[in-house]
């Protein structure tokens, strides 16, 4: 797989993190998160006093209480600090698109171009070499860490059934 497969590939990754961590509420990600129990859906917190349905999906927020926790807080901040990272990898290809379909563009100026994109592109590589690998670790724990604390809030409210005698 070549660099620039794996690069569209973490990407495409980031994005679905970003959704991941998108209020359904105000649509950005989300300020102060808060999981809803009654759905395990995202919310920034300071909406869930105004709420009477999961802005996601709908359902009532009848005795639905929230889940606050900080590692989520820091999943959504590194997942902020890496798009802001890859915001101008992003950017900087639009510009070079922008330029290249202008027709009195000169071939050393898109070559000058080119060359300062493969700057700024590796000096971007090594920095989220660095981060990649924590980043992804914590992400991992952090969606790992959330789902174990939900399953134990759910069977502390889930009564216990036991089989009839016969």
């Amino acid at each position: 797989m070549s660099t620039k497969q794996k690069l569209n590939r973490f990407l495409k990754a980031l994005d679905a993190a970003k959704q991941d961590y998108t209020c359904g509420y105000c649509k950005e990600m989300c300020v102060n998160p808060a999981v809803l129990s009654s759905c395990f859906h995202i919310i920034c917190s300071e909406h869930f006093p105004s709420l009477k349905l999961c802005p996601t999906c709908g359902i009532p927020l009848l005795n639905c209480s929230l889940y606050v926790d900080e590692t989520l807080e820091n999943c959504i901040q590194s997942t902020k600090q890496l798009d802001n990272m890859f915001q101008a990898i992003k950017s900087g290809s639009s510009q070079s698109n922008t330029r290249q379909s202008k027709e009195n563009v000169s071939r050393s100026e898109i070559s000058e171009e080119n060359e300062e994109n493969k700057t700024n592109k590796e000096e971007v590589r090594k920095n989220v070499s660095q981060q990649n690998s924590r980043t992804d670790v914590n992400m991992s724990l952090c969606h790992y860490y959330l789902r174990l604390v939900l399953v134990k809030e759910r069977k502390k409210r889930t009564p216990k059934v036991r089989p009839a005698s016969m």
